[in-house]
């Protein structure tokens, strides 16, 4: 248990430090485009997958 303290503490240090081109004032890199979809029950019920009842346009695009 005495390990637990140090090893939160720099983990914390770790996350809080400020990242490359922040602290100097350097131009930030442009932000990336991230999709996330998390569907819980969609199996192969898209139209990119042959469903011929559901209609998926805007996710057949993906």
């Amino acid at each position: 248990m005495n390990w637990l303290v140090p090893l939160l503490a720099a983990g914390m240090t770790a996350t809080a430090a400020p990242h490359p081109g922040e602290a100097d004032g350097g131009a930030a890199s442009p932000a990336r485009n991230v999709l996330f979809l998390a569907i819980d029950d969609l199996r192969e019920a898209l139209g990119s997958l042959g469903a011929a009842q559901v209609r998926t346009p805007n996710l057949d695009r993906l």
